[in-house]
């Protein structure tokens, strides 16, 4: 074998139609080799520019036939420009009483108005994960109009009338449903179905107070969840209620063991001076909306009823708190509705603890039976 031959060999190869062909690691080594010219090229090209600057071309300086330097000045001497001086204009003085102009005014952004048509609301998951009939609206500031009747409910239980506490927190009427003892609705796995509720007597004059042993309010109320009243199947939809969304809450009595009623001059008390241990009472209440923002308390499940023993395994506190942050706003308690409403529980009537004879009791039953 011939050297040329051997270098042949070495750098190409015939393909099957006799041809030859590079072999891949020379073509590999020319383009490497390529690359290598032009970096060198390049760096040759910048040593250049760096030995060469291009040159600065200065305009020669004219000085004018009678230019003395300042350090030939005589003592008399006063340097004076030469050439036209043209004067600046200014702008003329504001006389007496001329408004100043005033800045353009830089216009504010409108707030969003809360949306009150409750097909504009969105109903989600309360959280990832947990599909169920209760949901949270995403526009929260839709809960103000339900916290405002949830105030109600709270106040008539701190000594205020119901129209009292009505005509404080802006209601033309008592925010609440009265007469039915059977709304639909679901819980939060079942539904739509009827249950029984009861609700807080209407007379608009009488007062209750419920208390615990140091003789403060005792409810607390938590929103758990909202759902929309119709079914969907397929393309029906069936509407099952007159207000659109419902609402449920619990209602808790912690520790409640004074109960005043009041109603003209008739006063009952019921209830305990002493208690072994705080116990909490659980009921769940619904609140459904009637347009416009406004909501109305639509009453109290008779079933179910939590006990203080089923409560016993659960931080009430957390837990209320829990479902509150899910839903963007507060435990609604007697320190949020001072704080929030200014409204403070109303004080005792004299004589409240010796109020026991049943026939006073007997006596505001027959009176509110007869309220409409």
């Amino acid at each position: 074998m011939t050297l040329k031959r051997a270098v042949r060999d070495s750098t190409t190869y015939p393909d099957l139609a006799g041809k030859r062909r590079l072999r891949y690691y020379v073509i590999a080594s020319l383009w490497i080799f390529a690359v290598l010219c032009v970096i060198g090229l390049y760096g040759v090209y910048r040593f250049w520019q760096r030995e060469n600057p291009p040159a600065v071309v200065e305009a020669p300086i004219t000085l004018p036939p009678d230019f003395t330097p300042m350090n030939k000045l005589g003592p008399t001497d006063t340097p004076v420009p030469t050439g036209t001086f043209t004067p600046t204009s200014v702008p003329p003085t504001l006389s007496p009483g001329t408004p100043l102009p005033t800045a353009t005014e830089i216009p504010t952004e409108t707030p969003i108005p809360c949306p009150t048509d409750p097909e504009q609301w969105d109903l989600v998951d309360m959280r990832e994960g947990i599909t169920d009939n209760f949901k949270k609206i995403v526009q929260t500031c839709v809960y103000d109009g339900l916290a405002r009747t949830v105030a109600w409910a709270l106040a008539i239980e701190e000594g205020y009338s119901r129209a009292e506490a009505a005509d404080v927190l802006g209601f033309d009427d008592l925010p609440m449903v009265w007469g039915t003892r059977v709304i639909k609705g679901m819980s939060n796995t079942k539904g739509p179905m009827e249950t029984e509720v009861h609700y807080t007597p209407y007379h608009l004059d009488f007062t209750t107070w419920a208390l615990n042993p140091n003789l403060k309010p005792s409810i607390t109320y938590t929103l758990r969840g909202c759902y929309r009243t119709r079914t969907i199947v397929g393309a029906t939809v069936e509407t099952w209620s007159e207000y659109p969304v419902i609402c449920e809450l619990t209602q808790d009595y912690d520790n409640a063991i004074w109960a005043v009623s009041k109603l003209g001059e008739h006063m009952f008390t019921a209830g305990a001076q002493t208690t072994s241990a705080a116990k909490v009472t659980r009921y769940f209440t619904m609140f459904g909306y009637v347009g416009n923002g406004n909501w109305a308390w639509l009453g109290i499940l008779d079933k179910p009823v939590v006990s203080s023993d089923q409560l016993a395994g659960i931080d009430l506190h957390q837990d209320r708190q829990m479902y509150a942050d899910i839903h963007q706003v507060s435990v609604w308690d007697a320190e949020w509705l001072e704080t929030t409403y200014a409204l403070t529980v109303q004080p005792l009537p004299e004589g409240w603890q010796a109020a026991t004879d049943s026939a006073n009791m007997q006596a505001i039953l027959d009176a509110m039976n007869k309220s409409p």
